[in-house]
């Protein structure tokens, strides 16, 4: 109740509304104690009810927007296809492209039809590494070609679905042209792989200083946060309005 009636009165002070967000990966009890915990994204995938899915994004929804919390840093879009990965594992909805892609879709449509905007994240995948991308840089190393048949249809899924935000991941890849995946050669990738022209969000950017385009030069993180949520704002409709905030919704 107190993190509710808190971000109410941010949201009545603020010039314009505000996006409020956190990573609700296994629901909002995650990481709020009196919120409902939900299994993570494996074992949701491992019922092969895409419904399942959709249920766990809409209670999320509802009770990340009944404290306030108009965005949420979920699904992970990876395919966890390397057994030594330390940090995605259990995270992942699986180790099929497929079923990962149609298990992220549902998830959107379970969250953005309750009223809370879905992150779509690590683009272009993360889970054919092998170290903690918080304590180091890993290095996704495979072909242009596998990345287009593993890495990237579950992105291209979510893209279809109408998912407002992608989060890249912290690392380095090797294709294409020694991709630097967090940061500006990401949201080219992003635009020219995907045609994604919503928000792109580099992992720890308020602790780095990221370029977000091919125009724009390296700026401080909150710039270039500005910048990320005036490009999505400018993406929708005039009469896009975001949900009113409303404590017990």
């Amino acid at each position: 109740a107190v993190i509710a009636l808190f971000v109410n009165e941010m949201q009545r002070l603020a010039k314009v509304p505000l996006l409020v967000a956190d990573n609700f990966e296994g629901g909002a009890g995650y990481v709020l104690f009196s919120s409902t915990r939900l299994p993570l994204g494996m074992s949701i995938g491992a019922t092969g009810d895409e419904r399942n899915a959709y249920e766990a994004a809409k209670l999320t929804a509802l009770e990340g927007r009944a404290i306030g919390v108009n965005v949420n840093f979920y699904p992970v879009a990876d395919v966890q296809n390397n057994p030594q990965n330390p940090i995605i594992n259990i995270r992942s909805f699986g180790e099929d492209p497929d079923r990962v892609s149609a298990f992220v879709r549902a998830y959107i449509r379970g969250a953005q039809e309750n009223g809370q905007i879905a992150t779509a994240k690590h683009f272009p995948g993360h889970g054919d590494v092998a170290s903690d991308s918080h304590l180091e840089m890993p290095v996704l190393d495979v072909s242009p070609e596998r990345l287009e048949s593993v890495e990237l249809p579950p992105f291209r899924a979510a893209v279809a679905e109408g998912v407002d935000a992608v989060m890249s991941a912290p690392a380095r890849g090797t294709a294409p042209a020694d991709l630097t995946i967090t940061g500006d050669p990401a949201c080219c990738t992003l635009w020219s792989l995907l045609g994604f022209p919503a928000v792109a969000l580099p992992m720890g950017l308020a602790a780095h200083r990221m370029p977000l385009g091919p125009q724009l030069p390296s700026t401080p993180g909150g710039a270039a946060s500005f910048c990320a949520v005036a490009a999505w704002v400018e993406r929708r409709p005039p009469s896009f309005d975001l949900p009113e905030i409303v404590v017990g919704q």
